[in-house]
């Protein structure tokens, strides 16, 4: 499952030009629980990933920002936003986001 949706993942990253800031992802139920089950692996509360946008690419890797929300309900967690960055050996590195770990560059 983790690796379906890194990979599904990865090639929208890279498929996303350097002008574009932020990139909303329409996430499958498949990829919501795939990508929720790695955050709550991570020890993260995320019962279900429901937004998920591509950012530019880090000097690790490609970079998206997941937000969590309730199973079964239209709803996001306020404060519940993550930065997830798939390294080239396959690793992925999650952190919840902050003024500087997910500012949106100009």
């Amino acid at each position: 499952m983790r690796l379906l949706c890194a990979a599904i993942l990865l090639f929208l990253a890279q498929s996303a030009t350097a002008q574009e800031t932020l990139r909303r992802v329409d996430l499958t139920p498949k990829m919501q629980r795939g990508l929720a089950a790695d955050l709550q692996a991570q020890g993260y509360n995320c019962p279900r990933a429901k937004l998920a946008f591509v950012r530019p690419p880090s000097a690790y890797g490609n970079v998206i920002q997941i937000i969590c929300g309730p199973r079964g309900r239209d709803e996001i967690y306020e404060g519940t936003s993550f930065r997830l960055t798939y390294h080239p050996n396959g690793g992925v590195s999650i952190v919840p986001c902050d003024a500087y770990t997910c500012a949106v560059e100009n």
